[in-house]
């Protein structure tokens, strides 16, 4: 029941993608045509249920168009209507969303992550204590952008205040303290729930219309805004833990090796896509090496 309730309302999210929202009466009307697409248990093999499936169940034209550009042979059709499911996840799964990005897909972008969203917490409520696969650490670099979207916000809101309970966190980073500051429910819910804040140097900090973002949003002083305008690039970085007050500046050198194998901006990628042999055990000596000699 839950997973039908959530699939109607993200089918809703698609076909508004460039229109009104689903009335009530449509969103019966999906409803009702995905009860009908309900694997019959009698079957052994049923087959796929796609969102082509759904447009056959669908007698509205108005759907149906709405719909048909996220189906085989639509502008995005090859994104979500597929016979099989391959996302999965591993102990570390990684999502390079920045060719989206760049495109201007924002309603692909905003589809997937609200559909990773929910296939993570089914993977985080399916843990028992007899079966705990946690911590799970949830990462999203970049969130500012992400958090433009009310309904990420909100869940970014819904994981700070749950997910805790559940032996997972949330790790979301920004250039700004300004999404932060947006959505007074997320600023309440960073300020009650997040136990350590790292920041980067910024010399800026101190300027008066940055230092009320970051007084704001994480409840900084003066003194505070002082240390992480001074604060050494790539050296130091300000650690803050708001439900303790206590604030350190902490002085962070990686010996090389260490930063090469952390890289990854452009110039150390195009060394790994030249370097990388899974036939050669020494690959990976060959690729820091030449980081460390051609990009740091």
């Amino acid at each position: 029941p839950g997973g039908l309730t959530w699939l109607v309302n993200w089918i809703d999210r698609l076909m508004a993608h460039r229109g009104e929202r689903l009335t009530e009466a449509e969103m019966e009307v999906v409803s009702q045509a995905l009860e009908r697409l309900k694997p019959d248990a009698t079957v052994a093999r049923a087959a796929p249920v796609r969102l082509s499936s759904l447009v056959t169940q669908i007698n509205s034209k108005t759907l149906k168009d709405r719909l048909s550009i996220w189906c085989e042979g639509g502008a995005y059709g090859h994104y979500f209507d597929n016979e099989v499911d391959e996302l999965d996840f591993s102990s570390i799964t990684c999502f390079e969303i920045g060719g989206l990005i760049t495109m201007g897909l924002t309603d692909v972008l905003k589809a997937f992550t609200e559909y990773v969203f929910f296939r993570v917490e089914q993977l985080v409520s399916a843990q028992t204590d007899a079966e705990r696969i946690g911590p799970i650490e949830i990462y999203f670099e970049e969130a500012g952008f992400l958090l433009e979207d009310p309904l990420f916000a909100e869940r970014a809101v819904d994981y700070l205040m749950t997910l805790a309970k559940k032996h997972a966190y949330l790790v979301m980073t920004a250039q700004s303290p300004e999404p932060f500051m947006r959505n007074e429910r997320l600023r309440a819910a960073v300020r009650d729930n997040v136990s350590t804040v790292v920041f980067l140097p910024n010399a800026n900090a101190v300027r008066d219309d940055l230092s009320v973002l970051y007084k704001g949003a994480f409840g900084l002083n003066d003194n505070h805004l002082e240390l992480i305008a001074k604060a050494a690039p790539k050296k130091e970085y300000c650690i803050w833990h708001p439900q303790i007050s206590e604030f350190r500046v902490a002085v962070i050198e990686m010996p090389k090796p260490v930063v090469a194998h952390l890289m990854s901006n452009k110039s150390s990628l195009a060394v790994l896509a030249d370097t990388y042999n899974p036939d050669d055990p020494d690959w990976k000596d060959r690729y820091v090496n030449r980081v460390m000699k051609e990009v740091l």
